[in-house]
């Protein structure tokens, strides 16, 4: 073909020993056809999710980019274009106690209502054998990391994804990731172009400045 197209995110791989890059792409094209380089488009606007959601993932992205750097391209982070909720960690002692946080005012109900707008997600199908009875949640609604790629929705509980791990307490290593590290990070010069440092993550993007409006045509006298 005269033109070739290829897009993806290289932070999303989720299968077990797969990695990807384009900078792996460009060598290939390089090497194959003559010296030919394609170049690089990041899309740094999400669509998809809101300011909230994004700085969590920009934040795990970050450790991906520390602990496994050859792995993945390393990119700015998504900016989003509308603001959001945080995400809450849920630490309790019980599935009871958590039963009841999820259920809040409808605690007189027996079912939590988890349906086509919500999901827990788990990290393995034994995870989903071993769900927990007091949930009383519909299977169709608990996915592992697998089966929810690609599908989108409003409400998502993750469920012992660090207790389930088989890397059990190893993964406590990001908690050497320091102040200094962080710092290099954000002084890369592929970040520092991006603008992120001077990006409001609590006033995103549409809501400071909103979209033009289509103004309505003037209705027409039938005189005229």
């Amino acid at each position: 073909p005269n033109n070739l197209f290829l897009a993806g995110d290289t932070a999303q791989s989720i299968a077990v020993g797969v990695d990807f890059r384009f900078t792996d792409v460009r060598q290939i094209f390089y090497d194959s056809f003559g010296g030919i380089e394609p170049r690089l488009l990041q899309l740094s606007h999400n669509f998809r999710s809101h300011a909230g959601i994004l700085r969590l993932a920009a934040c795990v992205v970050e450790l991906l980019y520390h602990f496994f750097g050859s792995s993945l391209d390393k990119l700015p982070p998504d900016l989003g274009l509308f603001s959001g909720p945080k995400p809450v960690i849920m630490d309790v002692a019980s599935t009871q106690e958590l039963v009841l946080m999820l259920q809040g005012a409808k605690r007189d109900t027996s079912r939590i209502e988890f349906g086509a707008h919500q999901v827990v997600i788990v990290r393995s199908e034994e995870a989903k054998k071993s769900l927990p009875d007091e949930f009383g949640i519909d299977p169709d609604w608990v996915m592992t990391v697998q089966e929810s790629k690609g599908l989108e929705f409003d409400d998502v509980l993750l469920y012992n994804f660090f207790s389930d791990s088989p890397a059990e307490d190893l993964w406590r290593v990001v908690s050497s990731y320091s102040e200094e590290d962080i710092a290099a990070y954000y002084s890369d010069a592929k970040v520092a172009a991006s603008g992120v440092q001077k990006y409001d993550w609590e006033n995103p993007f549409f809501e400071r400045n909103p979209p033009p409006r289509l103004q309505p045509r003037p209705a027409q006298d039938p005189r005229d």
